[in-house]
């Protein structure tokens, strides 16, 4: 909320009357900054690109570039919470010279896509991409970035007591973080933490998919390679048995790809994975929650309305009765509105909701980490202090 320098990028809210201010943030560092473009994603995130002089711009941990690249100008993208109270992600992108970034996109995926002009020849690419070689002074890029990601996890019980354990990943050096039992490294940037009971002997077992190459790669068991790039993977026990399978769910076309199972179509592009036992049979069910309209599509089971743009869903067994139950977490106001159940009110913007089974009995507790403080704040039970900004909390 204060002014960092001559000129600085502006992000302000206002309600479609126009009679009144909702929100209104500065970003910036050190030197100038120059918003040029912004827009929302499916969950009402805001996005905002732009060029910056500034090396202090802000950027979050685990970002895709947190150093100023050089040359006179750098590419930002940032985004923000929808209230604009909280930076949830900000990174850098660009080359040795100058770089500007003029529009940026999301899509129901939520990928960010951002445009503009560049003089470094050393601007990021990827290989295959249409072309990777600078051609003239001034060129146009397209860039895709990775925005915001649904995490799907199989079991945080790391030491076999029947208990959810408090547990992070980080991304910077692929060191897992779980409390009052271990720490290991396993995975590197890029991955994404997947962990589950692979071999069904009871204990949660590290493991991360890697999607440039599909691989999903399981400590202490082996390497598979299971999904594609734009894969989502959803780890659940799809047969009768206590071993978690290998799975992942493609944006693009709808289908779930379970490994040694099956393969079925269910969802659509935008949809967000919400796997979970919804018949209590003891098998996972292919499911997915779909904006705006906050349906939930639960394959052989039936459909629910529950939610609404802006909420994270939050499946778990909240009364202890074996059965997932339909639920979502409100960033805005901390409220935890669960099916046939309650609401509850637990939380801030900012949070990450970690619903998990912190106590012996057989209920999903409410919970939540807060990246600022990585404190875990679990309801009726406990708050610790675990992890630090820029970790995954491996517990959902």
């Amino acid at each position: 909320t204060s002014f960092n320098f001559f000129m600085d990028v502006v992000v302000t809210k206002l309600p479609g009357s126009l009679d009144s201010l909702l929100g209104s943030t500065f970003i910036g560092g050190s030197s100038d900054d120059y918003g040029h473009s912004i827009t929302l994603d499916r969950s009402g995130h805001v996005y905002v690109t732009g060029y910056t002089m500034s090396a202090g711009y802000p950027v979050t941990p685990g970002a895709y570039d947190q150093t100023y690249n050089g040359g006179d100008t750098d590419i930002f993208v940032s985004q923000l919470s929808p209230s604009l109270k909280s930076l949830g992600a900000s990174t850098f992108i660009g080359g040795s010279d100058v770089d500007y970034g003029y529009a940026v996109a999301a899509d129901l995926a939520g990928n960010v896509y951002i445009t503009g002009y560049t003089s470094s020849t050393d601007y990021p690419t990827t290989a295959g991409a249409f072309d990777i070689v600078h051609n003239t002074s001034h060129d146009v890029f397209v860039s895709k970035l990775r925005g915001e990601i649904y995490y799907v996890f199989d079991g945080h019980d790391f030491n076999n007591n029947g208990t959810t354990d408090v547990s992070v990943w980080r991304p910077t050096d692929g060191i897992w973080y779980v409390k009052d039992v271990t720490s290991q490294q396993w995975g590197k940037a890029g991955d994404i933490p997947c962990n589950g009971d692979y071999n069904g002997d009871g204990l949660t077992d590290t493991a991360v998919w890697r999607h440039a190459d599909g691989m999903w790669h399981i400590k202490n068991i082996g390497s598979h390679q299971w999904g594609a790039p734009e894969d989502i993977p959803v780890p659940g026990k799809y047969n009768a048995g206590a071993t978690t399978d290998i799975a992942v769910w493609r944006p693009a076309d709808g289908t779930w790809y379970i490994k040694d199972i099956a393969s079925y179509q269910w969802g659509a592009f935008g949809d967000i994975p919400v796997p979970g036992d919804y018949d209590g049979d003891g098998i996972t069910d292919p499911a997915v929650w779909r904006l705006p309209e906050g349906m939930w599509y639960i394959k052989d089971i039936g459909n629910f309305q529950w939610g609404a743009p802006g909420d994270i869903p939050v499946p778990g067994d909240y009364d202890g009765d074996g059965t997932t139950d339909i639920a979502v977490w409100r960033p805005v106001d901390g409220m935890w509105y669960i099916r046939n159940i309650g609401a509850y009110p637990w939380g801030a913007e900012g949070d990450i909701p970690v619903p998990g089974k912190f106590n012996s009995d057989a209920a999903t507790d409410i919970a939540v980490w807060r990246p600022s403080q990585g404190r875990w704040f679990i309801k009726d039970i406990a708050a610790y202090q675990w992890g630090t900004a820029g970790d995954i909390p491996v517990v959902r």
